[in-house]
C-alpha cells in the first residue's frame, strides 16, 4: 500500500523536533569553557593569547561550548568603568555557568578568587605572574595548578653583559599599578641580576607618572626597566 503523502509533513516536524532535542542535550553535556581576557581585546598580547587558545581546542577532538569576556582592566582607574567591567564578567559567568574559567592574568585571577560568585561546579585555572594567591582567601580552593608566566630577564641580564662586560650597572624598573604589574615587579626584585643591581623598583599610575620616575632615576641608575605598558596609553583626561 502507498503510503500517504498527508502524512510527510507530520513526520518531517517529529523528525525537526528529535534533531533539535539531540542537539540540545548534545550541547548541554558539552564542557563549557568561559576565557576571561583582563586586558582589552586590541590588545596584542590579548590576541594572541586568544590564538594559543583557539589553536590548542581545534587539536581537541572534543567539542566544547567556548565563551571569551575581555575585562579592559588598563581602564581600572576610572571606579565606573572597573564597577562596569566587574559586573559584566559577572553576568556572563552567571549566564554561561561554566565548567572551567581560564583566567589571563592576575586581573582575572584576583577578580575570581576574591569577588566573584562561582557556581559550585567552577574551577578557575588561571595564567598569571602571581601563581599562588594566598589561600585564605574565599575562592582560592577553586584554582587549579596555574600556567605561570616567566618574564625574559635572562635574555636581559645577557644584553647588559653584552652591553657593558667590565661594569657593575645599577638597575631601576618602573611597573603599572595592576596586579599584573605588581606580579612582575616582584619578580624582577626577586632575579639575581648579580654583578648589576636593582637600586630601585615602583609603581606608576599614569604615563605622566612614569616620566617623572624616569627623570627623578637621572644619576641614581644607569638602565631604567619598564614592566607592563597596558593602560599608559589610554589614560582618562
Amino acid at each position: 500500500m502507498a503510503r500517504s503523502s498527508t502524512n510527510l509533513p507530520r513526520w518531517s516536524l517529529w523528525f525537526f523536533l528529535v534533531l533539535v532535542t539531540i542537539l540540545a542535550l548534545f550541547n548541554l553535556r558539552k564542557p563549557r569553557l568561559l576565557v576571561l581576557q583582563s586586558f582589552s581585546p586590541e590588545d596584542p598580547w590579548v590576541q594572541g593569547v586568544a590564538r594559543g587558545i583557539d589553536a590548542a581546542l581545534d587539536a581537541n577532538r572534543r567539542p566544547i561550548n567556548l565563551e571569551t569576556v575581555t575585562m579592559d582592566s588598563d581602564l581600572f582607574s576610572r571606579p565606573a568603568a572597573r564597577r562596569q567591567a566587574l559586573a559584566a564578567a559577572r553576568r556572563s559567568i552567571s549566564q554561561f555557568q561554566p565548567d572551567v574559567i581560564v583566567a589571563v592574568d592576575d586581573e582575572a585571577q584576583a577578580f575570581l578568587v576574591s569577588s566573584a560568585n562561582l557556581p559550585h561546579q567552577t574551577r578557575v585555572l588561571p595564567v598569571s605572574v602571581l601563581t599562588s594567591p594566598p589561600p585564605s582567601q574565599p575562592g582560592a580552593a577553586r584554582l587549579l595548578p596555574a600556567i605561570g608566566e616567566i618574564l625574559p630577564l635572562d635574555p636581559l641580564k645577557t644584553l647588559l653583559h653584552d652591553l657593558a662586560p667590565a661594569r657593575s650597572l645599577r638597575l631601576a624598573a618602573i611597573g603599572v599599578a595592576i596586579e599584573t604589574g605588581e606580579a612582575e615587579l616582584q619578580q624582577v626584585r626577586q632575579f639575581d641580576w648579580g654583578p648589576h643591581k636593582l637600586v630601585a623598583s615602583r609603581l606608576v599610575h599614569s604615563a605622566e607618572e612614569w616620566k617623572r620616575s624616569v627623570a627623578s632615576l637621572q644619576g641614581q641608575a644607569e638602565v631604567a626597566e619598564h614592566e607592563q605598558d597596558i593602560g599608559l596609553a589610554r589614560q582618562p583626561q
